[in-house]
């Protein structure tokens, strides 16, 4: 290969390993992005109020880069049914997920949320019509077991409200994951599109909720929300060019990181103590997304390799 080109084991394997550490990335975002929810939440911002003025921020801010990067922002009749799905997906995902926390304690909510991977995995034998290795179910099952431990709930009643939110948005983040990796779309496009989406959403959302706060109460909470919006930023994008190079089923085991990014981020910020359950869970969840990703890390057989050479 004068050319210089990767076999095609050896570039698939790249690509798998770009993905994993794109989707690694985003978790740990992510997790900076629920410490500073919850710190808003302390003052009174709520999930609808993050989710629509974020989203009044981030259109015009990736309508113009999309611009200026000559993206075509009208999507395709291929596209759109793809990007559209994705984008009510995800914020879907945000909405119930943050407006849970107005009614569990973070730890009982993370619980419910996290069982969305292993929804991706038992979808995903239907949907993509693969069968999944016994070696994966153990790690979903090893890594959900580490993050159940890592944000253990305490013996508090749980309100039915919450529980259901918590719930309906781990079925939508399973929904996000799956769609996200059949994306085709530019990052930047599907980022504008996914904000657009999320703007009526959010308005509708808080309307059934009983309205936003006004930009003045907003003002008290500015640490906490810019913590938020760039915790968020860059976990959606890692997203969303994570998705087309990892399978849904990766993604979602990769993305186990997050509470357990979410608990270290509190226990410096916040100064919530790590317990030694919680540093336990946090062991197993990445001793088991490091098994799963062994196979990607072993090198590719050589072109010359059993040619007798």
């Amino acid at each position: 290969m004068s050319d210089g080109a990767l076999p095609p084991l050896a570039s698939s394997r790249q690509t798998a390993l770009v993905g994993s550490a794109l989707a690694a990335g985003g978790a740990v975002a992510y997790g900076i992005n629920i410490v500073g929810a919850r710190m808003a939440a302390s003052q009174g911002v709520t999930g609808s109020d993050i989710v629509v003025y974020r989203a009044l921020f981030l259109v015009p801010v990736f309508a113009l880069l999309a611009i200026a990067l000559g993206r075509r922002l009208v999507l395709s009749a291929d596209e759109r049914p793809t990007v559209l799905r994705f984008a009510i997906f995800a914020a879907v995902t945000a909405l119930f997920y943050l407006s849970a926390l107005q009614y569990l304690p973070v730890a009982h909510a993370v619980t419910i949320f996290y069982s969305y991977p292993l929804l991706v995995i038992l979808l995903t034998p239907y949907l993509d019509h693969v069968r999944l290795p016994l070696r994966r179910w153990i790690v979903a099952i090893v890594a959900c077991a580490g993050v159940l431990i890592a944000v253990g709930p305490d013996s508090h009643v749980l309100d039915p409200r919450g529980v259901i939110l918590a719930f309906a948005g781990a079925c939508a983040c399973a929904g996000m994951f799956i769609t996200g990796a059949r994306l085709t779309t530019d990052a930047t496009v599907t980022f504008f599109w996914s904000q657009l989406v999320a703007l009526p959403l959010g308005l509708g959302f808080a309307w059934l909720m009983g309205g936003l706060a006004e930009p003045r109460q907003l003002a008290v909470a500015t640490l906490p929300l810019t913590i938020t919006l760039f915790g968020y930023l860059i976990g959606f994008f890692c997203q969303i060019t994570a998705a087309p190079r990892i399978s849904a089923a990766t993604a979602s085991l990769l993305f186990l990181l997050e509470p357990v990014s979410a608990i270290a981020g509190a226990a410096v910020a916040l100064g919530e103590g790590i317990t030694p359950l919680q540093g336990i869970g946090m062991v197993l969840v990445i001793a088991a997304l490091a098994a799963d990703l062994l196979p990607s890390l072993r090198p590719a057989p050589s072109i010359t390799s059993g040619l007798g050479t």
